[in-house]
Protein backbone atom coordinates (compact mmCIF):
# COMPACT_ATOMS: atom_id res chain seq x y z
CA UNK A 1 0.00 0.00 0.00
CA UNK A 2 2.68 2.48 1.15
CA UNK A 3 3.88 3.07 -2.93
CA UNK A 4 -0.03 4.11 -3.45
CA UNK A 5 -1.55 6.22 -0.71
CA UNK A 6 -0.53 9.14 0.21
CA UNK A 7 -0.99 8.53 4.06
CA UNK A 8 -1.24 5.19 6.48
CA UNK A 9 -2.93 5.31 9.21
CA UNK A 10 -2.60 2.11 11.80
CA UNK A 11 -4.91 1.54 14.63
CA UNK A 12 -3.54 -1.17 16.80
CA UNK A 13 -5.94 -2.50 19.23
CA UNK A 14 -3.91 -4.51 21.61
CA UNK A 15 -1.74 -7.05 19.61
CA UNK A 16 1.33 -9.02 21.41
CA UNK A 17 3.77 -9.18 18.92
CA UNK A 18 5.97 -6.91 16.52
CA UNK A 19 2.63 -5.57 15.26
CA UNK A 20 3.26 -2.14 15.95
CA UNK A 21 6.88 -2.55 15.44
CA UNK A 22 6.88 -3.46 11.57
CA UNK A 23 3.99 -1.03 11.52
CA UNK A 24 6.52 1.96 12.38
CA UNK A 25 8.31 0.31 9.13
CA UNK A 26 5.52 2.23 6.92
CA UNK A 27 4.25 5.32 8.97
CA UNK A 28 5.06 7.13 11.56
CA UNK A 29 1.22 7.49 12.26
CA UNK A 30 0.75 4.61 14.53
CA UNK A 31 -1.91 4.66 17.43
CA UNK A 32 -2.81 2.21 20.11
CA UNK A 33 -6.09 2.03 20.99
CA UNK A 34 -7.41 0.10 23.80
CA UNK A 35 -9.74 -2.10 22.76
CA UNK A 36 -13.28 -1.52 23.65
CA UNK A 37 -15.44 -4.68 22.10
CA UNK A 38 -16.52 -2.25 19.57
CA UNK A 39 -15.45 -2.19 16.03
CA UNK A 40 -17.01 1.02 15.15
CA UNK A 41 -15.59 2.95 17.70
CA UNK A 42 -11.90 1.64 16.67
CA UNK A 43 -12.50 2.85 12.69
CA UNK A 44 -14.16 5.98 14.17
CA UNK A 45 -10.94 6.69 16.33
CA UNK A 46 -8.88 5.73 12.91
CA UNK A 47 -10.66 8.33 10.89
CA UNK A 48 -9.82 11.16 13.26
CA UNK A 49 -6.11 10.95 12.39
CA UNK A 50 -6.59 11.01 9.30
CA UNK A 51 -5.62 13.64 6.98
CA UNK A 52 -6.61 12.68 3.57
CA UNK A 53 -9.89 13.69 1.27
CA UNK A 54 -10.24 9.90 1.11
CA UNK A 55 -10.15 7.31 3.27
CA UNK A 56 -9.52 3.58 2.42
CA UNK A 57 -9.93 0.92 5.32
CA UNK A 58 -8.80 -2.13 5.21
CA UNK A 59 -7.78 -4.93 8.16
CA UNK A 60 -4.56 -6.52 8.64
CA UNK A 61 -5.52 -9.68 6.98
CA UNK A 62 -6.29 -8.07 3.71
CA UNK A 63 -4.29 -7.01 0.55
CA UNK A 64 -4.98 -5.45 -2.87
CA UNK A 65 -2.46 -5.91 -5.76
CA UNK A 66 -0.42 -2.56 -6.22
CA UNK A 67 -1.54 -1.62 -9.45
CA UNK A 68 -5.36 -1.65 -9.17
CA UNK A 69 -4.72 0.72 -6.24
CA UNK A 70 -3.11 2.98 -7.65
CA UNK A 71 -5.31 2.88 -10.41
CA UNK A 72 -8.63 3.55 -7.74
CA UNK A 73 -6.46 6.12 -6.22
CA UNK A 74 -4.94 8.13 -9.05
CA UNK A 75 -9.20 7.84 -10.02
CA UNK A 76 -10.46 9.30 -7.25
CA UNK A 77 -7.77 12.31 -7.15
CA UNK A 78 -8.59 13.38 -10.71
CA UNK A 79 -12.26 13.00 -10.80
CA UNK A 80 -15.50 14.67 -9.53
CA UNK A 81 -17.17 11.91 -7.78
CA UNK A 82 -21.47 11.48 -6.95
CA UNK A 83 -21.18 9.63 -3.92
CA UNK A 84 -19.78 9.97 -0.47
CA UNK A 85 -18.68 6.28 -0.31
CA UNK A 86 -17.59 3.43 -2.81
CA UNK A 87 -17.83 -0.39 -2.24
CA UNK A 88 -15.20 -2.42 -2.98
CA UNK A 89 -15.03 -6.07 -4.12
CA UNK A 90 -13.86 -8.74 -1.46
CA UNK A 91 -12.15 -11.94 -2.42
CA UNK A 92 -11.99 -14.37 1.22
CA UNK A 93 -10.24 -17.07 0.93
CA UNK A 94 -11.32 -20.49 3.08
CA UNK A 95 -10.79 -23.91 3.42
CA UNK A 96 -7.51 -25.58 4.86
CA UNK A 97 -5.02 -23.24 1.87
CA UNK A 98 -7.90 -21.47 0.33
CA UNK A 99 -9.40 -23.61 -2.18
CA UNK A 100 -12.64 -21.74 -2.09
CA UNK A 101 -13.41 -18.59 -2.18
CA UNK A 102 -16.67 -16.02 -0.89
CA UNK A 103 -17.24 -13.07 -2.68
CA UNK A 104 -18.90 -9.89 -1.49
CA UNK A 105 -18.93 -5.99 -1.95
CA UNK A 106 -18.38 -3.87 0.98
CA UNK A 107 -17.99 -0.17 1.54
CA UNK A 108 -14.32 0.58 2.31
CA UNK A 109 -13.80 4.15 0.60
CA UNK A 110 -15.50 7.20 1.66
CA UNK A 111 -14.86 10.80 1.92
CA UNK A 112 -13.01 11.81 5.47
CA UNK A 113 -15.93 14.07 6.29
CA UNK A 114 -17.01 14.46 10.52
CA UNK A 115 -20.56 13.44 8.96
CA UNK A 116 -19.96 9.87 7.57
CA UNK A 117 -19.46 7.66 10.57
CA UNK A 118 -19.06 3.78 11.39
CA UNK A 119 -22.04 2.50 13.85
CA UNK A 120 -22.87 -0.81 15.08
CA UNK A 121 -20.25 -2.86 17.52
CA UNK A 122 -19.88 -5.71 15.29
CA UNK A 123 -20.43 -5.60 11.30
CA UNK A 124 -19.66 -1.77 11.46
CA UNK A 125 -21.38 0.26 8.82
CA UNK A 126 -20.98 3.91 7.49
CA UNK A 127 -23.32 6.29 7.60
CA UNK A 128 -23.52 10.06 7.43
CA UNK A 129 -25.66 12.08 10.18
CA UNK A 130 -28.13 8.76 10.99
CA UNK A 131 -28.55 8.50 7.07
CA UNK A 132 -28.05 6.44 4.71
CA UNK A 133 -24.82 6.77 2.60
CA UNK A 134 -24.96 7.17 -0.95
CA UNK A 135 -22.12 5.10 -2.04
CA UNK A 136 -21.21 3.87 -5.48
CA UNK A 137 -19.24 0.79 -7.12
CA UNK A 138 -15.19 1.14 -6.83
CA UNK A 139 -12.99 -0.82 -9.36
CA UNK A 140 -11.24 -1.74 -6.42
CA UNK A 141 -10.42 -5.51 -5.40
CA UNK A 142 -9.37 -6.71 -1.87
CA UNK A 143 -8.13 -10.17 -0.92
CA UNK A 144 -9.03 -11.33 2.73
CA UNK A 145 -7.34 -14.55 4.40
CA UNK A 146 -8.74 -13.80 7.99
CA UNK A 147 -11.20 -16.92 7.06
CA UNK A 148 -8.37 -20.13 6.05
CA UNK A 149 -7.98 -22.89 8.51
CA UNK A 150 -3.79 -22.54 8.42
Amino acid sequence: MKDAVDEIVIVDTGSTDKTVEIAYEYTNKVFNYKWTNNFSEARNYAQSKALGQWILVMDADEYAYLDNLRDVVNNLKKNDHPYDAYDVKIFSFTGYKGQFTIQHWHTRIYKNDPSIKYYRTIHEQLQKNDEHLSAGLSDLVLYHSGYLAS
